[in-house]
């Protein structure tokens, strides 16, 4: 059996400038995650990873990457059975250590499912140019991100591939890919209630769209997801559509997307995990060591997102949101964000334009 254990801090600081019309967007600071992990190999009967993580987000216990994983069963390749996130959404299944923003776009918060508890199946394949997963997921401990259903069980799967993989181990700087992805999710809704949200992409703000508790049963998301990385050139993009099956036979549709573009003026790459299909942790050239020259990797980010949560009746509204940022890696394992937003909402009261400031500082060992 071995193991090691580690830490992870991340405070967020926000000020907000807003219409007279938007209320509760208090600036202040906060602490926005706090975890304790655990994690390792050991033998129960056959050879098995685990990992226990524990926590705080604001307000509450929470636990995220908790779990047994069997690995390379044949047919089947890695088992995981725990609470860990459900494989929708490029930005949500990347760790928020590895994420180009502070927070997912609007839409995959409010769509994509998050942290869930379930057991899942899934293995890389064809050398490591495509993986696939597939999972039986319901509520967990705890509420981080992710639609705001509850008492449910969920059907997830994800395929990803990389038609163009070229990468150098002496030169991490130079890699080129494309990477795409097609996932689905079918919620069922025990107490009959679905309810998608979303937050103008600060964790400090309110909800501003909002569909409330809707009378449905069942519910169906589909997304796509594409990025592209040349150098220190990254583009990334997701689009999410849901139909939700209400009880009066109505079928609303919601939707969203977002498209990102960022630039290490350092050289470096976004580095990425060809196991999974997510992106990794970026490691600076050069740390952060000025007296001799070291500025660690700093990079330029920006995105738009698009989400619609009114339809057929439902009047979720509208959020446009334009996010710019740069990001300071001052070390592998630290990390500071500063970040400017523009927002409009729409379609619900209150609507009107918002002004997000915030920075991040991240630290984990």
């Amino acid at each position: 059996m071995n193991g090691r254990i580690g830490a992870r801090l991340a405070g967020d600081g926000a000020s907000y400038i807003t219409g007279q019309e938007f209320r509760d967007f208090d600036s202040g600071v906060e602490l926005r995650r706090a975890r304790l992990y655990a994690k390792g190999d050991c033998i129960l009967i056959l050879p098995v990873s685990y990992q226990l993580e524990i926590g705080y987000v604001p307000n509450q216990f929470y636990m995220e990457e908790t779990y047994l994983q069997f690995r390379d069963l044949p047919w089947i390749g890695n088992l995981t059975g725990g609470q860990f996130k459900a494989p929708m959404g490029l930005d949500d299944i990347t760790s928020s250590r590895d994420i180009t923003f502070m927070e997912p776009a609007a839409s995959l918060e409010a769509l994509a499912p998050g942290v869930n508890a379930g057991i899942q199946a899934g293995r890389p394949v064809m050398s490591q140019r495509a993986t696939w997963a597939f999972g039986l997921f319901t509520e967990g401990v705890g509420y981080d991100f992710g639609d705001a259903a509850s008492d449910y069980g969920r059907v997830i799967t994800r395929a990803t591939g990389l038609p163009i993989y070229q990468a150098d181990p002496d030169r991490p700087n130079a890699t080129r890919l494309l990477h795409l992805g097609a996932s689905a999710n079918l919620l069922y809704s025990a107490r009959n209630s679905v309810r998608y949200r979303s937050r103008p992409e600060s964790h400090l703000a309110p909800y501003v769209i909002d569909t409330g508790d809707m009378d449905a049963d069942a519910a169906l998301v589909v997304g796509a997801e594409a990025a592209w990385v040349n150098g220190p050139l990254s583009l990334q993009g997701e689009y999410l559509h849901s139909w939700v099956h209400q009880a009066n036979g109505h079928v609303p549709k919601f939707g969203g997307f977002y498209g990102s573009v960022s630039w290490f003026l350092t050289g470096e790459s976004r580095p990425y995990d060809r196991s999974e299909g997510k992106f990794a942790r970026v490691i600076p050239k050069r740390n952060v060591d000025f007296r001799h020259g070291g500025w660690g990797a700093w990079e330029l980010a920006a995105r738009y997102s698009f989400t619609d949560l009114s339809s057929g009746g439902v009047n979720g509204g509208r959020l446009s949101m334009l996010m710019a940022g740069v990001s300071w890696y001052l070390h592998s394992h630290l990390k500071w964000r500063f970040e400017y937003g523009f927002g409009h909402v729409s379609g619900r009261q209150p609507d009107g334009n918002l002004n997000v400031f915030q920075t991040r500082v991240e630290l984990d060992f």
